[in-house]
């Protein structure tokens, strides 16, 4: 007869009551009170003459070790977030389901919704806005629904559950024709989706790079991105740098696939604009850790400039404290229509986008290096801003806007941002950046940019060269 009488508590739930509040006991033990406790020398073994452990103490100590170390590493957090997994997982795998019924539809994968509230989800949107057939599968819940009325199923593959999640894929995909698919991987979870989907439909796939998480992030493994690579129809990366950098690994070509904006939301070419006194600064998106908040905040309190900041989600991902911002100068607008939105950029002086330093002291330098923000793109279409990057020059977007010649690179030094934003918003400066920026955005225009994709895929090669020589656009000529 064994009689367990111990206690589950630890992690960080104060002194564990609620969980085992009754005495528990096997089902042949006579009525004692339980009381718990941690120490396995009040485990009591029943030493009759016919017991085995009678005659093997040495099986007694052993356990008794091994029962206080499972005790000491045991936590409540622990078991919880395990049962949250399941639980979860159960949802998923037992809910009915009502697969959609499409023909010649799209099948887009990606990490999270689709919503204006992060820089996949808003371009996404505008490359998926004039569709109507499309079916989704995003891995996370971030953002607390879709801003776009498709499909949308939350799809992730656990190891105990991979094949339970394929067969979700196969029910959900049963009613539908799906003719191409096209997958934004950021987790594990978007690389099983498109496979296990271009299995069961034979579509081609399309990959798009947007963020990396397997050269300077490894999110996904060699092995997974290796088998995405190569059943990819046709494969393109956000950057530049993003781009040489998958091809120099995987040894095969990537192609460059830029943010755009719907053309409609374009600043008017012959736009009159009138500068502020002093200068007015202006960001958008998100800051995705607190260490770089922290860091432009500095730089905006010791600069004395004000800067009007648009459109952060903040939580989940960071606490914004909007009474310290405003203290340094950033003024937390929050999220507004677009068309408030792109009223406040028009009436701007310039466009401040903060990046990596690319040092120790930065968390997320496999963003800084490779991702491309769209917001920079959007600064520049819709209000042909002057934009002043902040970070190391060998980010991603200091080499965009230095390429193009749309704006300047600084480090968040406060006096050599202060003399950056003079120089950018010198009158015969800023004029020079707004023409060329004004030229340059018919280039990352969303119209039919879905039917380029698939165009290209069959081609296993860009349809045209609308992207090809991007880099070289705005820079001055020799004629």
């Amino acid at each position: 007869m064994l009689l367990f009488e111990t206690s589950l508590t630890g992690g960080n739930r104060g002194n564990g009551e609620g969980i085992l509040g009754k005495e528990v006991q096997g089902r042949d033990s006579p009525a004692a009170p339980a009381k718990l406790s941690t120490n396995s020398s009040r485990i009591q073994i029943d030493s009759k003459q016919n017991s085995p452990f009678a005659l093997l103490p040495s099986v007694q100590l052993f356990f008794r070790r091994r029962l206080n170390r499972w005790l000491q590493s045991f936590s409540f957090d622990a078991v919880i977030r395990f049962m949250e997994q399941l639980f979860a997982r159960r949802k998923a795998s037992g809910e009915r389901l009502t697969p959609p019924k499409l023909r010649d539809a799209t099948l887009v994968i990606t990490h999270a919704e689709l919503s204006y509230r992060h820089g996949t989800g808003a371009l996404l949107i505008r490359i998926l806005q004039q569709e109507t057939n499309v079916i989704v599968f995003h891995s996370q819940k971030f953002f607390g629904g879709h801003d776009i009325a498709f499909p949308a199923f939350q799809i992730t593959h656990q190891r105990s559950s991979s094949a339970t999640s394929r067969r979700r894929i196969q029910r959900i995909l049963s009613g539908s024709n799906v003719t191409q698919i096209l997958c934004v991987p950021f987790y594990p979870d978007e690389a099983l989706s498109a496979l296990a989907a271009h299995d069961l439909t034979k579509a081609p796939l399309v990959l798009y790079i947007m963020d990396d998480q397997n050269i300077h992030a490894q999110g996904i493994s060699d092995r997974l991105m290796e088998q995405l690579v190569r059943r990819s129809a046709i494969r393109f990366a956000i950057s530049e740098p993003l781009r040489d950098a998958y091809e120099k690994k995987f040894d095969c070509t990537f192609f460059l696939l830029p943010p755009v904006i719907d053309p409609a939301l374009f600043a008017p070419a012959d736009r009159q604009f009138s500068p502020n006194v002093p200068p007015l600064g202006i960001m958008i998106g998100n800051l995705w850790n607190a260490d770089l908040v922290s860091r432009f905040t500095e730089t905006v309190r010791s600069s004395g400039l004000q800067i009007d900041w648009y459109g952060n989600a903040g939580k989940p991902f960071i606490a914004l404290d909007q009474q310290e911002l405003a203290h340094a100068g950033i003024h937390l607008k929050s999220l507004v229509s677009e068309e408030q939105l792109i009223s406040a950029l028009r009436k701007a002086d310039y466009g401040v986008v903060p990046s990596g330093m690319l040092d120790e002291a930065d968390t997320h330098n496999w963003l800084a290096k490779t991702s491309l923000p769209s917001r920079i793109i959007y600064l520049m279409t819709t209000a042909n801003l002057p934009i002043l990057v902040l970070g190391h020059p060998d980010t991603a977007a200091a080499r965009f806007v230095t390429e193009l010649q749309i704006g300047a690179v600084c480090s968040y030094d406060p006096k050599e941002f202060a003399m950056s934003v003079e120089a950018i918003t010198d009158p015969n400066v800023s004029a020079r950046i707004r023409k060329s920026a004004s030229a340059l955005s018919p280039t990352f225009s969303a119209e039919g940019l879905l039917q380029w994709i698939w165009a290209s895929a069959a081609r296993h090669e860009p349809a045209d060269g609308r992207f090809a020589k991007l880099s070289q656009a705005g820079k001055p000529t020799n004629s």
